[in-house]
């Protein structure tokens, strides 16, 4: 009976299961199909999870993946998911340095030394995918350095509603790149600046450069 569902019935009775949708996964392709972007929807609140960031990892394409050079460490060979899924979450925050210690303690035992400068190359090799994949992603929170290449890409994403930035340590002209890039944003609402450091305007000013 519930194969002859619409979809878009089917897909409203899989929405109240919340926690309990895992199982779902191994009913058909169908179910799969539905069901892989509703979880993948609130993916923020496992990103700690080092398993999460392994197939975040196999999204990285050679220009992201170019940040760890200088460290030289090479990813592992992950094969292709058969989902896009980096591109159904709405949100991520700093669970992700988290999750990316937990990656480098149970899948890269070769990596002995996790540095500040390793997590943080790692951290925006995987911001900078997210802007690049993510077409629905809204609230995006970062605890930590950013390059100044993916402040670039804060003007050219459309999607991003919210924006928090803690501990960035900006220097005088990585701020100017990221107060052009908020200038030319047309849809960030929100800009949460805290503890970032050898910057000298408000938030406000920030975000009213806009205007």
């Amino acid at each position: 009976m519930i194969e002859t569902l619409p979809l878009e019935c089917l897909l409203e009775i899989l929405k109240l299961r919340n926690e309990k949708l895992f199982p779902c996964l191994l009913v058909n392709r169908r179910w799969c199909r539905i069901v892989v972007p509703l979880l993948w929807k609130n993916m923020d609140f496992h990103l700690y999870d080092g398993r999460l960031i392994r197939t975040c990892l196999s999204a990285l394409n050679a220009e992201e993946q170019a940040f760890l050079i200088p460290f030289e460490i090479s990813l592992p060979s992950y094969s292709k998911p058969l989902f896009e899924y980096t591109n159904y979450t709405t949100s991520i925050s700093d669970h992700m340095n988290i999750g990316i210690i937990d990656w480098f303690d149970y899948y890269d035992e070769s990596v002995e030394d996790v540095s500040i400068g390793l997590q943080n190359a790692l951290r925006c090799s995987l911001i900078a995918m997210f802007l690049r994949t993510n077409k629905k992603l809204k609230h995006l929170k970062v605890n930590g350095i950013i390059y100044e290449e993916i402040t670039k890409d804060f003007c050219r994403n459309n999607t991003i509603t919210t924006l928090e930035l803690q501990s960035n340590n900006f220097s005088s002209k990585e701020l100017m790149v990221l107060k052009e890039a908020i200038a030319n944003n047309t849809t960030l609402t929100s800009l949460s600046l805290y503890d970032s450091a050898r910057y000298q305007e408000s938030p406000e000013d920030l975000y009213n450069s806009r205007h």
